[in-house]
């Protein structure tokens, strides 16, 4: 249990940090083309 905790919140500080320097989720057309803006 205390596990998936761990693993949970390493994955939401990821996740945000990758999202705070602009990269956020990938479409096909590009690697540069994100949800949030092309980069």
């Amino acid at each position: 249990m205390q596990f998936l905790i761990i693993v949970g919140l390493i994955w939401t500080a990821h996740i945000g940090m990758d999202r705070m320097i602009g990269f956020g989720l990938k479409y096909p057309t590009a690697f540069k083309d994100t949800h949030i803006q092309r980069i």
